[in-house]
């Protein structure tokens, strides 16, 4: 929903005198919140903030056109926090460029971070994208079929993709 949205549905809980009287949870970029943002949906009813962390290496970050840094999310999350919200986490790890460094340097923020809560999805290149077609070119695709492909259950030895110097037990450690 976009910001005109939000402000429509947010002007009818205020002409209705029903601020505060549905609670909702957002989920938001780390480098999409901001103090006004914060105050206003936190009037309104929100009690959870969910960032897309996805890692603490802005490396990796780049590497999937995420558009924000690990500092966003920092300060994301302290700004959550100081208005009182619960807050989440969600983590996308193994993606085409992971190391041991990004791993460490992933852990190192969310234990900075300490979310209320935390979400880890293996990476998956989709279908029709430009990474899964390098992936596909590199021939480090583990996938064979669309139906093996989830965030959620990959059930196959290894990850999604092949990483070189690093496994399936060493990335979702």
């Amino acid at each position: 929903m976009n910001g005109e949205g939000r402000g429509e549905i947010a002007g009818g809980q205020e002409g209705r005198g029903r601020v505060g009287t549905v609670r909702f949870m957002g989920v938001r970029r780390g480098d999409m919140c901001g103090e006004g943002r914060a105050l206003r949906v936190r009037r309104l009813g929100a009690y959870y903030v969910m960032v897309g962390v996805e890692s603490g290496c802005q490396r990796r970050l780049d590497g999937v056109d995420k558009r924000t840094t690990p500092e966003h999310v920092e300060r994301a999350f302290a700004l959550a926090k100081a208005h009182g919200f619960l807050t989440h986490a969600f983590l996308i790890l193994g993606s085409p460029d992971e190391t041991e460094q990004s791993l460490r340097r992933t852990e190192a923020l969310v234990r900075r971070l300490n979310p209320t809560s935390l979400f880890i999805s293996q990476y998956a290149p989709l279908p029709g994208t430009a990474l899964r077609a390098r992936m596909e070119q590199e021939g480090r695709l583990n996938i064979t079929s669309h139906e093996q492909l989830s965030y959620f259950a990959w059930k196959g030895p290894d990850l999604p993709i092949r990483i070189p110097g690093l496994d399936r037990a060493r990335v979702l450690a």
